[in-house]
């Protein structure tokens, strides 16, 4: 049984749990929604709609091409984020902080904080991905 446990955290550790794409814009959701700078209530729910809108896009790629939550994580960061470091560790990171408002979301900030994730986890599956990318 020992061993068992052993392959199952292995595999936990490969293929993270399906974390809702809405993690991934769990800070632009809020920044949206605070309207900084005096937005009217018009221009907020607007920049809401822009958040949900890209959530929404994400969501039906990731159904129609069935991408794992790495895969996701990358097509995430490339294509909503184009103006930023698209390196393994730009990208684990990204990984990391959605998980890490799933958990939050889930069971709270306490437990997510016990239970954070590494960005050292993630970063050579997502350099071969990326690799990958790259070479097609």
């Amino acid at each position: 049984m020992n061993h068992r446990r052993r392959l199952e955290s292995v595999a936990a550790l490969l293929s993270p749990e399906e974390v809702p794409t809405a993690c991934f814009f769990a800070a632009d959701r809020v920044q949206a929604e605070s309207g900084y700078g005096g937005q009217t209530a018009v221009e907020i729910l607007e920049a809401v709609e822009a958040v949900d809108s890209t959530i929404r896009a994400i969501d039906e790629i990731r159904a129609t091409r069935h991408l794992d939550l790495i895969d996701t994580a990358i097509v995430i960061r490339q294509q909503a984020f184009p103006a930023f470091v698209q390196d393994a560790g730009a990208v684990a990171s990204s990984l990391v902080e959605a998980i890490w408002n799933w958990d939050r979301d889930r069971f709270g900030e306490d437990r997510a904080w016990r239970q954070q994730r590494s960005s050292g986890q993630f970063e050579g599956q997502i350099a071969g991905r990326l690799a990958r990318v790259v070479g097609s």
